[in-house]
């Protein structure tokens, strides 16, 4: 059944609307703090996570036209952030599927877009994403049996600056005086920023319940095994995706609900080194509302100008980790090494707007799956671990992250802390 709504008021989300980052959230099974006192009641945890270096990794199958690459990234796989889905965008192709009493579409009639018209319209969007800050906060609420109950909440600020449009051939051309204001064209009529922006604001709040238990074992090297099992719901409280600026990601699942399902074991060996690996998965569900959608063959993702009521049907969303780390090595003191996987299945939408073929809509790169492989090196520090008399039991966490392959995602190098207190 078609949906008539009326979507003047409605906030609009682009395509990619699930972050395609490898930022850590305050529910990631790396960051969990170790229950080393039987008898804890609560846990408070605040981290700090900031990323100084970001770069996007596109597919393999990606469209690589030959550019200068000193400004806009490598040839291959990997490129500035901008060039996450395409290495050019095609400002041209963004003007059709318009009618001609429209803005755009009067734009469009001052070139031959339906013509072969080069290399006219294209460019090579270049620019810096950062993220100085991921605040993770953290409260967890241990009982008996081994159930815990735990809240998370991420705070982020983002930005992206030094934004530039690079043409791809620069020689003169007849309709370079048109072209040479295109840009700021497109911006008036579309309502978009082309430009930099500074984003701050809350990622989802999770609600989460743990049960963790150990097994312990009577044998030469093995010597205990900890399972557990994680159920998760994800409210939909983060900043949503700007749709109206380029690559301004959402915090969270760009309000929509989730289920997170997770679970894992750990394994110790000789009372000092331990190993484990951890599956979570994370079911969005679907949402309607008007999002900018791909039209159109040729058009690039950051010109979707198109705004139509649609339903989204988020893929599936993954993340597993497998680690090695020697705990209380010197003074209770541990090092871990953590490989973290994240993956994302392909989105789908359903148009309400049956003159637009949903095969050309779907077929954008940003309703592809996506992943992301990163290493993590931690380091942590449990000084009144062994106390049992104490009313606290402070610990401290450190950690640098190095993202180093994936597909269609925003791949950052971060740096972290964070900070338990057990009462």
């Amino acid at each position: 059944m078609k949906v008539r709504l009326l979507c003047l008021l409605t906030l609009f989300t682009a395509c990619q609307a699930v972050p395609r980052i490898n930022l850590f959230r305050p529910s990631d099974r790396p960051l969990m703090p170790e229950p080393g006192v039987p008898d804890w009641c609560n846990t408070f945890s605040i981290g700090y996570e900031g990323a100084f270096h970001i770069r996007a990794f596109r597919s393999n199958e990606s469209e690589i036209l030959e550019i200068d690459s000193k400004n806009c990234g490598d040839y291959g796989k990997k490129t500035c952030v901008l060039g996450i889905f395409q290495e050019n965008q095609n400002a041209l192709a963004s003007l059709k599927r318009f009618g001609a009493d429209t803005k755009v579409g009067q734009l469009a009639n001052q070139f031959n877009i339906d013509g072969e018209a080069g290399d006219i319209g294209r460019y090579c969007a270049c620019g810096d994403l950062s993220v100085p800050l991921n605040l993770l906060l953290s409260y967890r609420m241990y009982f008996n049996h081994g159930l815990r109950l735990e809240f998370h909440l991420p705070v982020i600020h983002a930005e992206l600056k030094d934004v530039c449009w690079n043409r791809v051939d620069d020689k003169s051309l007849p309709e370079q005086q048109l072209e040479a204001d295109l840009l700021g064209s497109i911006e008036e009529a579309s309502d978009m920023h082309l430009g930099g922006w500074k984003r701050t604001g809350v990622g989802d709040f999770v609600v989460q319940g743990v049960w963790m238990r150990n097994f312990m074992q009577n044998r030469p090297f093995l010597n205990d095994v900890a399972v557990q099992a994680r159920l998760g719901l994800m409210f939909p409280t983060g900043k949503e995706q700007d749709n109206d600026k380029i690559l301004a990601f959402p915090f969270g699942n760009d309000g929509a609900w989730a289920l997170q399902f997770a679970g894992g074991i750990d394994l110790t060996f000789c009372n000092y080194f331990r190993t484990g690996i951890d599956a979570e998965f994370i079911y969005t569900f679907g949402s309607t509302r008007c999002r900018r959608i791909k039209t159109a063959a040729h058009q690039t993702d950051l010109f979707f100008l198109n705004k139509e009521l649609v339903y989204r049907e988020f893929g599936l969303g993954q993340q597993f980790n497998l680690y090695l780390e020697s705990f209380d090595f010197f003074n209770c003191a541990s090092f871990k090494i953590n490989y973290q996987f994240l993956k994302r299945n392909d989105d789908r939408i359903d148009i309400a707007n049956d003159s637009i073929d949903p095969r050309v809509a779907n077929d954008a790169l940003s309703l592809f799956d996506w992943t992301a492989h990163s290493l993590i090196f931690m380091a942590r520090y449990e000084p009144w671990k062994h106390y049992d008399t104490s009313p606290v039991y402070p610990s401290v966490l450190a950690w640098i992250k190095y993202g180093f392959n994936g597909k269609r995602a925003l791949l950052a190098n971060t740096v972290g802390i964070q900070f338990n207190l057990a009462f």
